[in-house]
């Protein structure tokens, strides 16, 4: 849709990191080849300058920098016509340990000496209709500390066990963050009227650790700023463990951080994403309150696991500013670096790694009470295996991901949960984006076909294969129109109008059409006479009973269901 194009470029540009890996870093390296911004399809703003911040004599210990000292830089694109703002920032995965950073400080994820003078900046100001709203003054703020803007060291630290005996790296992620926000309220932000906090990856995880913090300046700082809003871009990464279980060390007590063994996902020994992100919790010097990059109210959750608040799932719920997040629960990244197993045709066991992490994802976004009744928050939830998502190519609900921020940004939606939206089908929507032809499905991740990994046996006595959903499902007695109606994990099945957990893949029975479903060859789960045939609800979403028998010529209650249904052709649920 033309309108919501400029919005839905952005985000897709947001959710990866510009080309500015260092090639120490496998975790990032696959995400650094994207084109710098351009001007087309009204992605952004026009060019900007690069701010470099200062770094005052006999300020050495609370001064702005990079990993490697050289001053900390953001490109700023003002609009004195406009009161609105946006701070938008960048990703770029995060450094596991000292080598790891080390690394990256000779680079541009860890050092301002290659920035160019001019670039462009992503404003996240929504129109009504879902556009961007291009006349935001804007901050692109580039990434240079490794840790999502969150640790802080007076000193710089020596690289442990480093072949360059005067290698430093400076951690001052927290300092730049603040030595940015001076600077935008003294060029103008203190008369906003309206902010939006973004960032993809990396800068969505800052999203989630900082909105409040910055919230809270443009309270004491910005009087007339009544909207502050929030919207992390894939920045909700889980708290779990990889497919192999590997901790990072090798089978013989090798290994740890500073180690090969340590950062490798895919050597089969490195640790996984909890244990990395907690030792750049230790390694990065984080705090908490005022004076930390961490929030207080997530420090009282987890006083005896502090690193946990370094860490989306854990404290979102205490997120107060309130915030809409774009992710996919099968996010690209996360398969490659946290569950770090492939998924290829034939691999039964990733395969089923893969469809676990996405329950274990909306398991986790639940527990964070995003989308809860109460909430301010919001989202999408996109199957699409991406990174890099195409929001504005994903329908949810009737309306693409930006048509929902917009909607959740001017109080159309309410927050809670008519502003989640979750595709709650198997990996790029059960196949259906998997078609490369088109074009809004690019950014999706090849995955094998669902039915190629189905076992016809998989559908238990209680279960019955969804013609749809390609998933065994188990009814309950909720009637439904979309899965927001439906419990947390749970589908509306279109074809009852009825809320069901699903279970296991499965291959429909190609003797039913997509109007039936084939019952379970079970005497005891139907009425006699009835097993293995199609069956065809004559009165979807309303159930029957002995005290409300079907109306129906014909039609009989089905005790699994317990939905009036019509028998047709015989039917073999194990085919």
């Amino acid at each position: 849709m033309l309108a919501s194009a400029g919005l839905s470029v952005t985000m897709l540009l947001l959710s990866q990191s510009l080309a500015l890996a260092a090639p120490c870093n496998p975790k990032v390296d696959a995400y650094e080849a994207l084109p710098p911004f351009t001007d087309s399809n009204h992605r952004s703003r026009p060019p900007k300058n690069l701010i470099k911040l200062p770094q005052p004599k006999g300020q050495e210990a609370t001064y702005p920098a990079a990993l490697d000292g050289t001053p900390y830089a953001f490109y700023f694109t003002p609009n004195a016509t406009s009161t609105k703002w946006t701070i938008n920032i960048n990703g770029g995965g995060w450094c596991y340990d000292e080598d790891d950073c080390l690394c990256r400080s000779y680079g541009a994820l860890g050092s301002s000496k290659a920035y160019a003078v001019r670039g462009h900046c992503a404003c996240m100001n929504p129109l009504p209709d879902g556009a961007a709203d291009l006349t935001c003054n804007c901050i692109q703020m580039n990434y240079l500390d490794g840790a999502s803007f969150s640790g802080y060291r007076a000193e710089p630290l020596p690289v442990p066990n480093s072949k360059n005996s005067s290698a430093l790296l400076w951690f001052r992620g927290l300092k730049n963050l603040d030595a940015t926000l001076d600077y935008a309220f003294a060029h103008g932000m203190d008369k906003a009227t309206e902010f939006v906090l973004t960032g993809g990856s990396a800068g969505g995880l800052s999203t989630f650790l900082h909105a409040d913090r910055v919230a809270a300046r443009l309270k004491d700082q910005a009087p007339n700023c009544k909207k502050v809003r929030a919207a992390p871009v894939v920045g909700f990464f889980l708290d779990h463990d990889n497919f192999r279980h590997s901790n990072g060390y090798s089978a013989n007590g090798t290994g740890g951080p500073n180690t090969p063994q340590w950062s490798d996902a895919h050597s089969g020994t490195g640790a996984n994403y909890t244990f990395w992100m907690k030792y750049v919790y230790s390694m990065q010097n984080m705090t908490f309150g005022e004076d930390g990059g961490l929030t207080a109210a997530c420090q009282r959750k987890h006083p005896t696991e502090p690193h946990l608040c370094f860490m989306s799932p854990h404290m979102a719920d205490v997120i107060e500013t309130p915030l809409f997040m774009f992710n996919s629960q099968y996010d690209q990244w996360q398969l490659d670096n946290e569950l770090q197993a492939t998924y290829n045709a034939g691999q039964t066991k990733e395969f089923a790694g893969v469809i676990q992490y996405g329950k274990d994802f909306i398991t986790q976004l639940t527990a964070a009470g995003i989308g809860a009744n109460g909430s301010q928050h919001g989202g999408v939830i996109t199957s699409c295996i991406c990174h890099g998502c195409p929001w504005g190519g994903f329908v949810l609900d009737g309306k693409t991901g930006d048509q929902w921020y917009a909607d959740w940004y001017y109080g159309v939606t309410a927050g809670g949960p008519e502003s989640l939206h979750v595709d709650r089908r198997l990996p790029n929507g059960g196949g259906a984006m998997g078609n490369h032809k088109d074009h809004r499905w690019l950014s999706c991740s090849p995955f094998p076909d669902p039915s190629a990994q189905a076992n016809p046996h998989s559908c238990s006595g209680k279960e019955f294969c969804g013609p749809h959903a390609k998933r065994c499902l188990t009814p309950t007695l909720s009637s439904c129109t979309s899965d927001a109606a439906c419990a947390s994990g749970d589908v509306c099945c279109p074809l009852t109008k009825t809320c069901a957990t699903p279970g296991a893949v499965c291959t429909p029975t190609p003797q039913c059409n997509s109007t039936e479903y084939c019952n379970p060859a079970r005497s005891t789960t139907f009425t006699s006479g009835h097993t293995g045939k199609c069956l065809t609800p004559t009165d979807p979403g309303v159930f029957c009973s002995a005290k409300s028998p079907c109306k129906s010529a014909g039609a009989f209650c089905c005790k699994l269901t317990n939905l009036c249904v019509s028998a047709g052709a015989r039917c073999n649920p194990a085919t």
